[in-house]
């Protein structure tokens, strides 16, 4: 195959992904029939906002998003998905750029004086930075300018990408749970274990506890 894109994990999972959104739309219904107080099949949605016709009123993603976190997953059986024939096709618009090879990548851009950043992440979401033990060893590193910590994160900049790629890998960290704290969103340990797997339906409808646990 010739390709021009690294990536083909949406088209493959277009199922999954599908399905996803149909239940990530129907938690986004839920939460603003409770804000506006109307049933939840009076209310619609358009790009970024949940409308409720009858009223003229309407909440946007970023109002429901907080809320929408903290409610229970729908069952699948409940949502249903729009007819694919009523769908509206899309063109690619970046066919011709990168088949002629006119597409100007960010990582590709430079401007005079530019430094490279790159990112060593928090093995699990909510894990908190605790020391670094060998920053003093990464500072020395070649082209390395400087070292910044962010929340779940450890950032190294350098004058290249590779170098700063380098000195992102070679960071050692010691990373916290949240602890005791209620507000945290933190992904436990075991977030994978067969009895929570068990409980996550593929893109069928099916239980698939035992890919997920391997």
């Amino acid at each position: 195959m010739r390709l021009t894109d690294g990536s083909m994990s949406v088209r493959m999972s277009y199922s999954a992904m599908r399905r996803l959104g149909a239940l990530m739309r129907r938690m986004l219904l839920q939460d603003a029939s409770v804000q506006l107080g109307v049933p939840v099949d009076t209310l619609t949605t358009a790009p970024g906002r949940v409308i409720h016709e009858a009223s003229g009123r309407s909440l946007s993603r970023e109002q429901l998003a907080p809320q929408v976190t903290g409610l229970p997953v729908p069952e699948p059986a409940i949502v249903k998905f729009r007819d694919r024939r009523s769908g509206k096709p899309t063109r690619r618009l970046d066919v011709y750029e990168n088949s002629t090879r006119k597409v100007i990548y960010g990582a590709n851009s430079r401007v005079e004086g530019m430094l490279q950043a790159a990112v060593q992440y928090a093995p699990r979401l909510g894990m908190t930075l605790g020391a670094i033990r060998n920053e003093d060893q990464v500072r020395k590193m070649r082209s390395v300018h400087s070292v910044h910590r962010l929340p779940g994160a450890v950032a190294v900049v350098a004058e290249g990408w590779r170098d700063a790629k380098g000195g992102a890998e070679a960071v050692q960290i010691d990373w916290m749970d949240p602890g005791s704290d209620a507000n945290a969103r933190y992904m436990p340990a075991d977030v994978f274990a067969t009895a929570l797997g068990a409980q996550l339906p593929n893109a069928d409808g099916d239980i698939h506890a035992k890919s997920l646990a391997a």
